[in-house]
Formats: C-alpha cells, structure tokens, sequence
C-alpha cells in the first residue's frame, strides 16, 4: 500500500546562482594547492634533488589547477542538480535523490527560528539561503541552498509554520 502526500510547493536549487560562488570556491582552493605544489618543486629543483624542464613545471602546476578547479565545481553543481526542496502541509523536506536517496526534515513545530542569507550576487540572481534552526539535537538546522524568490519562500513557510499551530 502507498501512502501518497500532496505538498504545497516543490523547489530546486537555482543553480546558475550556485554557479559563480562555486567557480570562485574552485578557483581559489587550486590556486592555494598548485601555489603548495609549485613551491615544492622550487624547492626540489634548488636543492638539485629533482631537475625539471619547463614544460614539465608547467604541467605539474597547470594540470593540477585544472584537475581541482573541475572537479570540486563539477561536485557542488551535481549534488545542486539532484537536490530537491518540498514543502508539505506538516514539514519540510530535502532530498538528494541520485543512486541512494538521503532525506533531511523537519516539522514545521519544530522549528524555532528562521534564518535568510541572500548575498549580493543572491540579490542579482533573485535567489539565497534559508536555515531552518531546530530544537533537535542531533540536526539543530537544515540549510536549503540557492532557493529561488528566497524571501517569498520564507513567508510561506511562516504561514505553513502558523497554519500548523492553529489546527491543534
């Protein structure tokens, strides 16, 4: 027997919001490992312990840089592109749905306050972060990542949080 819920409202991730906080993140984290690289070399190449060419400088930083910049990118964009958002009448759901299914909720009574980031580049992109703060212990807050109209969605979870207060 399955047991079929309506939700009020289903939202993904925006990911072309996600995308330039991802690149910059990518970016920066290869330019710290090939700096560590490249000065390892330095090193190996002054102490006449290691004698590399130039292309063979270049390659091991450049390759590197590559490497890390996509794949860290490529990570953050799929687990975005699989993560789904769901607004039921008595909580709030997300799920990442790829070759397992990992869920996060939490009732709408539980949640004791509500938290809105919406950077400058969320403000030209029309989307932001919510934190849903929790009495649990065990998962104080669940973060749903680039939701797109930030501050609508916010309201509306106000109004499901006190539609569930007055149907006790």
């Amino acid at each position: 027997m399955s047991v079929i819920e309506s939700h009020s409202l289903k939202l993904k991730p925006s990911i072309i919001n996600a995308l330039l906080p991802a690149v910059i993140q990518s970016i920066t984290f290869s330019i710290i490992i090939t700096a560590i690289m490249y000065m390892l070399i330095f090193i190996l190449s002054l102490l006449k312990v290691i004698s590399f060419s130039f292309q063979i400088k270049f390659l091991t930083v450049f390759l590197p840089f590559l490497v890390f910049v996509f794949i860290p990118f490529s990570i953050h964009v799929f687990y975005l592109w699989y993560t789904t958002y769901y607004f039921y009448t008595d909580r709030v759901v997300k799920e990442f749905r790829f070759i397992s299914v990992n869920k996060q909720s939490v009732f709408y009574d539980h949640i004791i306050n509500i938290t809105v980031e919406i950077s400058i580049w969320d403000r030209l992109t029309s989307a932001g972060d919510i934190i849903l703060h929790t009495a649990d212990d065990k998962e104080p807050e669940v973060v749903l990542k680039f939701i797109p109209e930030t501050e609508e969605v916010e309201k509306l979870i106000y109004k499901l949080i006190k539609k569930g207060k007055h149907k006790d």
